[in-house]
């Protein structure tokens, strides 16, 4: 019963921390949130930036079932990418060797091994 009780509020404090992001949508309902810290790539040909904006630096394009290492949901600029309407939700990448790399997280799923 405890153990319910635990996952309840984890559940409500990442539901909560998630719409204050702004990466809980109803646009986006299978949008990557990084809870696992792992995210796929579920999009083809997906930009990934300097910084979380659709008119940064493009470092390069991810293809369709990459895995990456994340961080952090983040909101950042508006894109449009896989399928998303205006949106300001961002994945965090955090395996590059030099600095952190953002991804639309409409184009992410994450990962439950």
């Amino acid at each position: 019963m405890r153990l319910c009780r635990i996952a309840l509020a984890s559940a409500a404090t990442v539901a909560a921390t998630l719409a204050a992001t702004g990466t809980a949508s109803a646009e986006e309902p299978n949008a990557a949130t990084c809870e696992t810290k792992e995210v796929t790539v579920t999009g083809t040909d997906v930009p990934v930036m300097l910084q979380p904006a659709a008119d940064a630096p493009r470092l390069f394009v991810a293809k369709h079932g990459e895995f990456f290492t994340c961080s952090e949901a983040k909101k950042g600029g508006e894109h449009s990418d896989c399928g998303a309407s205006d949106s300001t939700a961002w994945i965090t990448i955090t395996d590059l060797k030099r600095f952190d790399a953002y991804i639309p997280s409409s184009c992410l799923a994450d990962v439950h091994r």
